[in-house]
């Protein structure tokens, strides 16, 4: 075992993590407060790091979801300044119409009561 268990990268994330939390283990036995007052427990946090320091398959996925966040983010600002662009489009068209009754006026009164008929329109 000793010559498998190296010293390097995920193993010594691995060993600072079970000892973290058997640290917080051991002081919420004796205090029930914990290392951090309140009902944070830092074992509960170590838990899925933990987990991902043993097994190489789920930290190539964590990987490959990390790098997967930037696209994500193109898409959602995409999909912000579509929202923007649509609901300034729509207080032009609409405010200037009818009276107070009329369904623009309604839905397109504010930026705020129109950037929500599009959210939800969305």
């Amino acid at each position: 075992l000793a010559g498998n268990f190296t010293k390097k990268g995920w193993n010594l994330c691995l060993s600072f993590l079970l000892g973290l939390a058997t640290l917080d283990c051991i002081v919420g036995i004796f205090n029930i407060k914990g290392i951090i007052p309140g009902n944070f427990r830092l074992a509960r946090l170590c838990r899925p790091l933990i987990f991902m320091c043993c097994y190489k398959n789920l930290r190539e996925a964590v990987a490959r979801v990390c790098s997967s966040i930037p696209k994500f983010m193109n898409v959602l600002a995409s999909l912000a300044i579509t929202l923007l662009l649509f609901t300034w489009v729509g207080i032009i068209l609409f405010t200037s119409r009818g009276g107070p009754d009329d369904e623009g006026q309604k839905h397109f009164h504010s930026w705020g009561e129109a950037m929500a008929s599009m959210w939800i329109l969305f």
